[in-house]
């Protein structure tokens, strides 16, 4: 069971960087050189604000919040496991 929630938990984290990737790559096409976002920010809350505003129509910035609920929801499901399995 762990390895069926670990191997979850990877596929869902590569599916996550790999939005967040692409919308920062097209928010970063997007601007001007002086103020483009940095690779090592983790604020993915400005990134999503900004490809709303250059992409109103694209689903990715609720895609991208949606899969960091799938994260938070299995790590929950995990913790509940491992707590009911030991009674």
């Amino acid at each position: 069971m762990f390895l069926v929630f670990l191997i979850s938990l990877l596929i869902v984290g590569l599916v996550s960087i790999s939005i967040s990737l692409t919308m920062k790559l097209r928010v970063n096409e997007k601007r001007d050189e002086g103020v483009k976002l940095s690779w090592w920010s983790r604020d993915f809350r400005e990134t999503n604000r900004l490809y709303r505003e250059y992409y109103p129509a694209s689903s990715l910035p609720d895609m991208d919040t949606y899969v960091g609920y799938l994260v938070y929801a299995l790590l929950v499901a995990f913790l509940l496991t491992g707590l009911l399995k030991k009674s």
